[in-house]
């Protein structure tokens, strides 16, 4: 899937709501228990963008999602994942790209002012679609129709994979290759196979590419 993590990969046909428009926090969490005189009360917080997150993939995983990009405009860890911890960015919309059988979706939001609601919201719509369905009168495909991309994301090329121009030079191209092939290698506290897999695809793409150039 071509969309990228970072920063925000907004569909075009899905026009953006304006930041005056977009509505304080609707998400919460409970954080603690709190007695005052006879009366006991559920502290509530805001929620972080790592229980978004959290609450986000557990919603795909439940809709069996594939190739899931989460896209937004924070910054991303050696992980893949967003930091939780930096200063919310001034668009903090959101685009969830997947696949659910043979369809690639995208549930963008821009709807709130903060980037953990708008991954609850697209949580909480994921499971709001699978209550729905369970009365039988409409399948998630019929109801995801709406969000069903008009043709299936293009593969990315090798040069972007590895993150050089079409025109690098194998020096170039092998400096990529052996810094990429480090991070991702599964040997890695945070390593990623399918990463590491993609890298070694696109660099094998590259050479014979080169080769046939010469």
């Amino acid at each position: 899937m071509s969309a990228e993590a970072y920063p925000l990969d907004w569909p075009d046909a899905v026009p953006r709501r304006a930041p005056s428009a977009r509505e304080r926090a609707r998400f919460s969490r409970a954080r603690e228990r709190v007695r005052f005189s006879d009366h006991t009360f559920t502290r509530q917080e805001r929620v972080s963008v790592a229980e978004g997150l959290r609450r986000l993939r557990a919603a795909l995983d439940k809709q069996q999602a594939r190739n899931v990009v989460i896209s937004s405009n924070m910054p991303l860890r050696q992980d893949g994942l967003p930091y939780s911890s930096r200063r919310e960015p001034d668009d903090p919309g959101v685009a969830v790209y997947f696949r659910l059988g043979d369809d690639f979706l995208c549930l963008p939001c821009d709807t709130y002012d903060r980037v953990a609601d708008n991954l609850c919201a697209v949580a909480a719509h994921i499971d709001a679609t699978r209550a729905i369905e369970r009365y039988g009168v409409a399948t998630a495909a019929t109801m995801y129709a709406g969000f069903r991309r008009l043709e299936a994301p293009r593969e990315p090329s090798w040069w972007d994979i590895l993150g050089v121009s079409s025109s690098a030079t194998m020096t170039e191209v092998r400096s990529a290759f052996k810094r990429l092939r480090g991070r991702y290698h599964p040997d890695r506290e945070h390593g990623d196979t399918e990463q590491y897999q993609r890298v070694l695809r696109a660099y094998d793409q590259a050479c014979r590419q080169r080769a046939r150039e010469v």
